[in-house]
């Protein structure tokens, strides 16, 4: 939340509710607290009312859509601004790599595009992703920069996975419509550096110490590694941290 657009009253009266909830009220949550308060303020008076208004540009074929998970909006968590919302209505756009919000206002309902450099990080299903901005890739002449689920994370590494989808045209009597299909990509950030993993030399070259390990499990999960790429990684990451 930012306060710049609150009356003077409002603020005190929040400071004074923030210090009886630390003292006397140990049972409501943080996030409780925080959804009572915008409902107060008006969700229209926060920073998540500062977006760029959205407007669908394609005619979608086969339910062949653009977003993670579901084209409907799901509630999650967002960190905008250095503000934490909860029990907001997400989508994540995987094609143009970008955050929607609905937002329940006074006034109806409003669809907004967020500020990528405004947003922190999200939450949608209980899959955590962040914000991560352009850091050279060690193995490639990619740069790691947008929305990125984290995977796993242990002391020593983190896996990264970057969602994403390409879009197919068809052309009916002059009519565009477009099929969005996925395209995943995996990182692992380990001693200050990120990685692009898409194969077993990858990870032999990442940790040489751990060469004897990485092939055994690819001896050994070679149908997880067909079945579940992700889970494959997580499962072998285990094993190299501990």
């Amino acid at each position: 939340m930012n306060y710049k657009h609150l009356s003077p009253i409002i603020i005190v009266f929040f400071l004074f509710a923030t210090s009886l909830t630390l003292h006397g009220q140990q049972n409501v949550s943080q996030e409780n607290y925080y959804n009572w308060f915008d409902n107060q303020v008006g969700i229209e008076n926060t920073d998540l009312y500062n977006g760029i208004r959205y407007k669908e540009l394609y005619r979608v074929k086969n339910g062949k859509h653009k977003f993670y998970q579901s084209p409907n909006f799901i509630k999650g968590k967002i960190v905008y601004k250095n503000q934490t919302y909860y029990n907001i209505e997400l989508k994540y756009d995987l094609y143009e790599d970008q955050v929607l919000i609905n937002l329940q206002t006074k006034s109806g309902n409003s669809i907004f595009q967020l500020i990528n450099e405004f947003v922190e990080s999200f939450t949608l299903n209980n899959k955590k992703f962040v914000n991560l901005f352009e850091h050279e890739v060690h193995n490639s002449s990619t740069l790691i920069q947008g929305f990125y689920q984290i995977s796993y994370r242990a002391a020593d590494l983190i896996i990264y996975k970057k969602h994403s989808k390409f879009r197919i045209k068809h052309y009916e009597k002059k009519i565009i419509f477009s099929e969005f299909k996925n395209k995943d990509t995996f990182y692992i950030y380990n001693e200050r550096s990120y990685y692009l993993i898409d194969s077993k030399s990858d990870l032999t070259k990442l940790f040489p110490n751990h060469k004897k390990t990485i092939n055994s499990f690819y001896k050994k999960n070679r149908l997880l590694l067909k079945s579940n790429y992700e889970m494959f990684l997580i499962q072998l990451s285990k094993q190299i941290s501990s």
